[in-house]
């Protein structure tokens, strides 16, 4: 190749890290894509052009431009890196481990791969091996606060002088989502020695700095809570008696985060028969693809959709959702928030079963308090608003079991703690599942989880987190009073 070329390789090259250091990806990936035209063995491009793609959700040509790289210089750390995030997002954790070994092999110091391997980990219940990765990338950057971070959730704190780095730490950070990860790791810390009022300071103040990144209008959310309820009503449901996709497959799992959908995905999924998809977007892709990109116009477009169309959008979710587990014949989708399209669910999977996840307001609202969220839930860091949020919710889940009777499951976590099998046994049943004993040892069942309550799912059934809002009950005095409603 010519110097001539290389050189104009390079340049487009530097402009789309520019761009994409600016979050103008169009204009990187235009970039990249004519950096590989004047030079297609250019391996730095095909990783931003993959990490790229990864970022839109298209994994598959992803890991394709990943490997190509990783063909041309299989000594490239950054490659087997993004490769090691593509495989995570495939819920490939095993595969994803041994690309984030492979970076490491070639960069001893690779801290941003110990910290990505230690969640692949973390989703398979390694807990001790998850945290001596966190501990190795916090060893190779002093001042790593997500890995802080990510270590809280693995490890249980036994002494005050565990936290002392991130204190420290956390004088020193000037960046506000790292600011944000080491308050919500102090907090766990906190929480873990028994010092409550302490753990509640550092909880409020990563809330506050969380809620300053993030757009909320309960208003809004309120309007559109109410179109569902005004457009979901018994009429509608009445002229729709026949119609969506029949398939028996899929079960949601639903509700408010952290109320125990976790807990009930992980005993479904022991059964044979079942397989635990996880938190999945499918149902809102679907919807996007075929019916409408903007929310707000969700429930009318669904009203106006011809009936034949039910049959259509079920079927497109079927599709996606079998892709999981082909051989399995029943498919759970834990995306809480689904909890907001009951109705549509209905409308075009009618034979779907639908269980939805109860908790204690106060305890469940504490404990979405208490976590940094990866995912989109901008009602949850200001406790107001959130117990505000709640009542919006509890509505419309009334307004669900009004027109909809006898077709959801209510499952409270309460119950399931106390009474174990007879409420598993319960869940089976609405599921036209015959009992398995390996529904009693859900905590051995081996499958990757990627939600908050990983770790809690791994151990036998137990009580504590019962009436835990009492130990806070001073400090949650504006939720309790949203929840009543004042």
């Amino acid at each position: 190749m010519s110097d001539n070329i290389s050189a104009k390789s390079n340049e487009e090259l530097e402009k789309g890290i520019s761009h994409q250091q600016s979050g103008q990806l169009d204009e990187a990936l235009a970039c990249f894509q004519l950096s590989l035209k004047y030079d297609p063995k250019n391996v730095v491009a095909l990783c931003n052009i993959g990490a790229i793609l990864l970022l839109r959700g298209k994994l598959d040509v992803a890991i394709s431009c990943l490997k190509l790289a990783i063909s041309i210089k299989p000594e490239y750390a950054f490659a087997h890196y993004i490769m090691g995030n593509a495989l995570t997002e495939k819920h490939q954790p095993q595969a994803a481990v041994a690309s984030y070994q492979k970076a490491i092999e070639v960069q001893t110091d690779y801290a941003s791969a110990y910290n990505n391997m230690g969640n692949a980990l973390l989703s398979q219940g390694e807990m001790v091996a998850a945290a001596k990765c966190y501990q190795k990338a916090i060893d190779h950057k002093a001042d790593f606060s997500t890995a802080y971070f990510n270590l809280s959730e693995a490890k249980e704190f036994t002494h005050i002088s565990q936290t002392q780095a991130m204190t420290n730490l956390l004088k020193k950070e000037s960046d506000t989502m790292g600011k944000i990860a080491l308050n919500f790791a102090l907090g766990k810390a906190m929480a873990d020695l028994g010092l409550d009022s302490e753990a509640f300071a550092y909880y409020i103040t990563g809330n506050e700095l969380m809620r300053t990144t993030i757009n909320f209008d309960l208003a809004k959310t309120t309007d559109e809570f109410k179109s569902y309820i005004s457009q979901f009503n018994n009429e509608f449901f009445f002229q729709r008696k026949t119609g969506g996709c029949l398939d028996k497959t899929p079960i949601f799992i639903l509700g408010m985060p952290r109320s125990g959908s976790t807990l009930i995905e992980q005993i479904l999924s022991s059964h044979p028969k079942v397989y635990g998809g996880g938190e999945q977007l499918f149902l809102k892709e679907v919807l996007f693809e075929n019916v409408t990109d903007n929310l707000d116009k969700l429930p009318q477009a669904i009203a106006d959709m011809p009936i034949k169309s039910a049959e259509k959008l079920g079927q497109a979710y079927i599709s996606k959702l079998c892709e999981l587990a082909p051989e399995s014949q029943f498919i759970t989708d834990k995306m809480p928030n689904n909890f907001i399209y009951i109705g549509i669910i209905k409308t075009i999977l009618p034979n779907a079963k639908i269980i939805h996840s109860v908790r204690s307001p106060t305890d469940t609202c504490l404990s979405i308090f208490q976590k940094k969220f990866s995912g989109v839930h901008n009602y949850a860091y200001d406790l107001t608003e959130l117990g505000e949020y709640y009542n919006l919710y509890a509505d419309l889940m009334d307004h669900w079991r009004e027109v909809l009777p006898n077709t959801i499951l209510d499952i409270a976590y309460e119950d399931l703690t106390k009474n174990q099998e007879s409420q598993s046994k319960r869940i089976l049943n609405y599921c036209n599942l015959e009992w398995n004993d390996n529904c009693l040892n859900f905590h051995q069942t081996n499958r990757n989880i990627n939600t908050a309550s990983n770790n809690q799912v791994r151990k036998p059934m137990y009580r504590s987190s019962v009436g835990r809002w009492h130990r806070f009950e001073a400090q949650l005095q504006p939720l309790i009073k949203a929840l009543d409603g004042g």
